[in-house]
């Protein structure tokens, strides 16, 4: 189960067994031989593994089903985000509201393709 969490895990975050295995400073033999159910990473590195990819290690070690916590209910970010935004323009005239939004999307827009960008590069290196 383990092993294949972890290839779930590790192609779900894009990373080639390399990348993960720069990461982490192991080599990508070791990597492979975890995927392939060979061999199991120590219990720090497992704990490594689960920062990386971005889950729990009771996920990885098939002790839950749920691949992350629940800190945050991700579905209600964009939620939070229009609340707050509300809540800080009650005292402005709709026009304003209006052309704030626009520009609010715009540099959103702006923020993705950073990230995106970013994220690219990263692959490639």
């Amino acid at each position: 189960m383990f092993n294949e969490r972890l290839l779930k895990m590790r192609k779900n975050a894009e990373l080639t067994q390399e990348e993960l295995a720069k990461r982490i400073n192991v080599s990508k033999q070791s990597v492979g031989s975890w995927e392939r159910g060979r061999t199991e990473p120590s219990i720090e590195t497992i704990t490594e593994l689960a920062n990386v990819l971005n889950t729990t290690t009771d996920y990885l070690l098939g002790r839950t089903n749920q691949p992350t916590q629940n800190n945050i209910d991700s579905t209600n970010i964009g939620n939070n985000i229009t609340s707050h935004f509300r809540l800080n323009t009650s005292d402005m005239n709709i026009d304003d509201i209006e052309e704030l939004e626009e520009e609010l999307t715009d540099y959103m827009e702006f923020l993705i393709k950073k990230a995106k960008e970013k994220k690219a590069k990263r692959k490639k290196d």
